[in-house]
């Protein structure tokens, strides 16, 4: 849901402008060859290759519900909390954190016989990913209204249950 290009991009909330995105990544490929032809009819192919992406990710403003006046802490960088009344408005906020990318390791080695008519290709490879998510998850804070426990719902005050007594049960 994010450019790398150097803009903001807002997440799927309807509240515009309550946090933005500030990505960037990079990404390194190097790949090295060797084919050596042992003969007219034998031929030996090795292949191998690093691939390393990286990506940060930065909630913007850089303020929380603290900065704001709330007894609310959180842990990690600072950004705003996901406040949602349901069926009314959503004020999203998506997961930051300093690094996610990962290593990737790759070889492969292939050898083609020629022997008359027919052709023989053999080989193997392997891969090794090693992934890294370093993300602060819901650390901001989230703070759903959705009428079960925050006043009740349409049917608890027909039934005479005053609003907010779900909430203090």
């Amino acid at each position: 849901m994010y450019s790398t290009l150097g803009n903001l991009d807002p997440f799927e909330g309807n509240i515009p402008g309550w946090v933005s995105r500030k990505p960037d990544s990079s990404q390194l490929n190097v790949s090295i060859g060797d084919t050596w032809t042992v003969n007219g009819t034998t031929v030996n192919v090795l292949r191998a290759s690093y691939l390393r992406s990286a990506q940060t990710r930065l909630n913007l403003p850089e303020i929380s519900a603290r900065d704001l006046g709330s007894e609310f802490e959180i842990q990690g960088p600072r950004t705003l909390p996901r406040i949602l009344v349901n069926g009314r408005f959503d004020m999203s906020v998506a997961i930051a954190g300093p690094f996610a990318g990962g290593n990737n390791y790759h070889i492969r080695e292939l050898l083609s016989l020629i022997r008359g008519r027919h052709s023989i290709k053999t080989g193997g490879e392997a891969q090794l990913e090693r992934i890294i998510d370093d993300t602060t998850l819901d650390n901001y804070g989230r703070f759903d209204f959705n009428r079960t426990r925050t006043g009740g719902t349409t049917r608890s005050n027909e039934r005479g249950i005053k609003p907010g007594a779900l909430a203090a049960a």
